[in-house]
């Protein structure tokens, strides 16, 4: 102890803050393994005030376990076993929900009315635990609530959840998320070809402007959120850096590679034909063609104000270092 923190005593600025500074709050990530959750649980630990728990299916996955080595505390457990989760909700003051419907799918075999079925069903039973345990913020990552003639599977459900929540009491901000950049990479959308060009196949017409985002920052704005319950509870939040079409994002590419980047110039035609649609999957294609006829709406300006500098496309390529490893052909 220095001469000045003596002299001081209890007067010290830092003693003084110590002993006024707000306990942390309990937050529980569902599906913490998975890519908008785990960035929950890492800005979260930036921003210092919150004990993390991530509940995920395999607390041996390799994201799991770097969570764990950055002090979340890790609970097995998943939404088709409720009382994995249920008595950890007991005095929580935060939870957030995002259900990978790509992972539905696939534990059902491929059905997708089992797996729409199931995520209403199993996120519901987590929302109803949620108002049993008197949790005081839920933030759900949601999407839009489209007609009937614009059925898109993963859209439905979660909007069919969204529509449950307000019913209940429960506080809950609704984060609407845009279609991630990291789409490229997960879905092997970019791709170097032999002549030392790139092809990004974004299996859409090259002027079908889309709402996107980073994925890895979603933690930003649910952090906004879970800091700031008073200006969001009861509120849509949406996450949207950009308007991007696969014109401009080839061009963003370029720019980054020094090299052409082109894509596969799918004509309007070609997109609506039956062909096309199977190659896509139902599931993607119904929301695709939802977006091409202007029936997903993202607030921009909204999402800047919200969480300000957020990466568009471009600074997110030039930063991703799985894209950066396939423009060195290293992957």
């Amino acid at each position: 102890m220095s001469f000045i923190d003596r002299a001081l005593g209890p007067l010290n600025p830092s003693r003084m803050a110590a002993k006024t500074a707000a306990p942390p709050k309990s937050v529980l990530v569902v599906n913490a393994t998975e890519e908008q959750c785990s960035s929950v649980c890492q800005a979260l630990i930036k921003d210092g005030h919150w004990i993390i728990y991530g509940l995920v299916e395999d607390v041996t996955h390799p994201v799991a376990q770097k969570l764990a080595g950055m002090q979340v505390k890790i609970i097995r457990g998943d939404l088709s076993d409720p009382s994995s989760y249920v008595d950890r909700l007991k005095d929580m003051d935060g939870v957030f929900v995002h259900v990978e419907f790509d992972a539905f799918v696939m534990k059902w075999d491929d059905d997708i009315k089992e797996a729409v079925d199931q995520e209403i069903k199993l996120t519901t039973a987590l929302v109803d635990a949620c108002v049993k345990a008197q949790v005081k913020h839920l933030v759900y990552s949601t999407l839009d609530d489209l007609p009937d003639s614009e059925y898109v599977p993963h859209c439905h459900a979660k909007a069919q959840v969204a529509k449950y929540i307000k019913t209940t009491n429960l506080p809950t901000t609704f984060l609407f998320t845009s279609t991630p950049f990291s789409i490229i990479v997960n879905r092997h959308l970019l791709k170097r070809q032999e002549d030392g060009t790139f092809l990004l196949n974004m299996r859409m017409p090259d002027d079908f402007v889309f709402p996107g985002y980073p994925t890895e920052q979603t933690g930003d704005w649910v952090k906004l959120a879970l800091n700031k319950p008073d200006k969001w509870t009861g509120k849509d939040m949406h996450a949207c850096t950009e308007h991007i079409s696969p014109a401009s994002m080839a061009h963003d590419l370029s720019k980054i590679v020094k090299k052409p980047v082109n894509t596969n110039h799918v004509s309007r035609d070609t997109f609506h034909s039956p062909e096309h649609r199977e190659k896509l999957g139902e599931t993607t294609w119904t929301h695709y063609k939802a977006i091409l006829e202007g029936m997903v709406h993202r607030d921009e300006a909204q999402s800047e104000t919200a969480v300000p500098h957020q990466w568009r496309f471009k600074q997110w390529a030039a930063w991703s270092p799985d894209v950066q490893a396939i423009l060195k052909g290293e992957s």
